[in-house]
């Protein structure tokens, strides 16, 4: 009896199982892609100090090696407000005993006003139907939003 404790022990702690991989995987690709929601604020407050609103867009980061960035629409009126509504979606992936790819979609509507009093907002945005379902060939588990 005291070695089959012993062997009930030593397969539970040699890692998580397919269900806790999944889950592990959801959650860097989380972290992830709320790390790129930041990184594309800095990029557009940065930019838009040196940068047509419209060059902005374009210059904004496209492609992480873990996710892609795509602008779903944007407007600027003549006094310098903006909205640009983002889809990021990242990917991620479990180091445990079993391996495991997971990818998430966040949307976000990123809004300000250039100029000298410059600055960006960032909140989420509901995403569109007919968006990508994979990002480096990893299909997209579900939709997160910018809270924790």
């Amino acid at each position: 009896m005291p070695l089959l404790l012993v062997l009930a022990l030593g397969l539970v702690g040699c890692g998580a199982g397919p269900a806790q991989a999944e889950s592990d995987a959801i959650d860097k690709a989380t972290s992830g892609a709320r790390d790129a929601a930041a990184r594309v604020r800095e990029s557009l407050g940065t930019q838009l100090r040196t940068q047509a609103f419209a060059d902005t867009l374009k210059s904004l980061p496209v492609g992480f090696k873990s996710g892609a960035v795509t602008v779903l629409d944007s407007s600027q009126d003549p006094a310098g407000s903006f909205v640009a509504r983002v889809s990021i979606v990242w990917d991620g992936e479990s180091n445990g005993g079993f391996y495991e790819q997971a990818a998430v979609r966040l949307c976000v509507k990123y809004s300000g006003v250039t100029g000298p009093n410059d600055r960006v907002d960032m909140v989420d945005a509901d995403c569109l139907g007919g968006l990508p379902a994979y990002v480096n060939n990893v299909q997209v588990a579900r939709t997160v939003t910018l809270g924790k």
